[in-house]
């Protein structure tokens, strides 16, 4: 049974205003990674949000211009991705697979 410790795993959070735009930063994080031992197991996106007070702010002093600039601005996501050290030569041969990389 594969034992994994505290040591073995990481996770990142790579910001965007899309999916798209996030898994770009992932992308070039991901390569470096996987030349270092590491191998994305996971990954999550969760779209921006604002919080209670910006939006109790711009509701009572903007009104309907900040709720409109709120609309139009939203907040970037986040998408969340977990790494497994396995070391460098599994993770390069995983990254170049998952890249469509020919071997």
């Amino acid at each position: 049974m594969l034992q994994v410790t505290q040591r073995d795993v990481e996770v990142r959070v790579y910001h965007g205003r899309t999916v798209s735009g996030a898994t770009k930063h992932f992308e070039r994080d991901a390569a470096q990674m996987a030349s270092h031992g590491w191998v994305p197991i996971s990954q999550v996106w969760a779209e921006g949000q604002h919080d209670c007070a910006t939006l109790g702010c711009l509701v009572l002093v903007l009104s309907i211009i900040g709720l409109a600039l709120a609309y139009l601005f939203p907040p970037d996501g986040a998408l969340t991705v977990t790494y497994l050290y396995q070391g460098r030569d599994a993770a390069m041969t995983r990254w170049k697979y998952l890249a469509g990389e020919p071997d």
